[in-house]
Order: C-alpha cells, then structure tokens, then sequence
C-alpha cells in the first residue's frame, strides 16, 4: 500500500474499517501486537456500528465505549482498548487533516 493511499484513509470522512486496517498493515510492529491491536480496534467498530467515518473516534463515543465495557464487568478490556484507540488516534493525525488527535487527553478508565 502506497504512502498516499495510506494518507487518504486517515481523512476524517473516511471509512473507520478501512482506517483500522491500514493502521493493522503496518510493518514496525510485531504481527503479535497488531493482532491485539485489532481485535481492540474492531470491538469499538462493532461497537460503533457499520460504515462510520474516522470522525466518530471521538472522546464522547470511546468514553461511551468504555462505560459500556465497564458496566458488563470487563474494566481491564476496558482500558487497554482505550489505550489502543489513542494509539490509533496518534496514528491517524497529520498536520492539515486533523487539527490535533482527537483522545490526546483522554485519561484511561480507572481500574
């Protein structure tokens, strides 16, 4: 996958999916770790729901995520998706796309 098709799936109307699997195509992380990636990644899609835009990775809707996670008893899953989903927010931000990542500040559930 080329550099430009990479930078046009991290527009904010794009496909969340397709987003998430070009994060997960990446080649500077062990395939271990993308896996895990992922699965974290595709729960808060599902969450989401089909065909959202990158632009629903907002702080309201991982927070939403989270409470959900939280309140069916899974507070470690919880937390660690979130701390991927900032990851993937970092990811996808570049200067002229987004004005910053949208869950720099986002703190992590408490455990």
């Amino acid at each position: 996958m080329g550099q430009n098709l990479s930078s046009q799936m991290r527009k904010p109307s794009s496909p969340l999916g397709e987003s998430i699997d070009s994060f997960c195509n990446r080649t500077d992380l062990e395939p271990s770790t993308l896996a895990g990636y992922k699965r974290s990644l595709k729960r808060f899609e599902r969450f989401m729901g089909e065909s959202v835009p990158l632009s629903a990775l907002t702080e309201d809707n991982v927070n939403a995520y989270a409470r959900m996670k939280i309140k069916a008893g899974k507070k470690f899953l919880a937390r660690g998706d979130v701390a991927v989903l900032r990851c993937f927010s970092r990811w996808q931000y570049e200067p002229g796309k987004m004005h910053s990542p949208p869950l720099v500040g986002m703190a992590l559930p408490n455990r």
